[in-house]
């Protein structure tokens, strides 16, 4: 559906590769989240600044880095407003599973 690849010399904050694939045969619908491939992402992964994350459910401490790029990502996705509404009644993935994966800080 739609993707962000990586772009050469972008800041670490801007370096949020990922793909949304809607997978029809098994009704799920796919964000697939690149972790860790350049020197600069493992030195992001190892200075550890815990910050809040919010939810609708609340919130939990999480790792800063993961948490910006998390951040990136859903802006670059048009938000979980996007997501809901290829979920929805109605919406291209209605009655989908939402499948979130990644490796490393992904």
């Amino acid at each position: 559906l739609e993707a962000r690849l990586p772009l050469p010399k972008t800041p670490t904050a801007e370096h949020s590769h990922w793909y949304l694939h809607a997978d029809d045969e098994a009704k799920t619908l796919v964000l697939v989240v690149r972790g860790s491939s350049r020197a600069l992402d493992c030195l992001v992964d190892s200075c550890f600044r815990p910050v809040r994350w919010q939810t609708a459910h609340g919130g939990a401490w999480t790792h800063g880095g993961a948490a910006d790029l998390a951040s990136a990502i859903l802006r670059d996705v048009g938000g979980s407003e996007k997501l809901r509404g290829l979920l929805q009644l109605g919406g291209r993935c209605a009655g989908y599973a939402l499948l979130l994966t990644g490796h490393s800080l992904g």
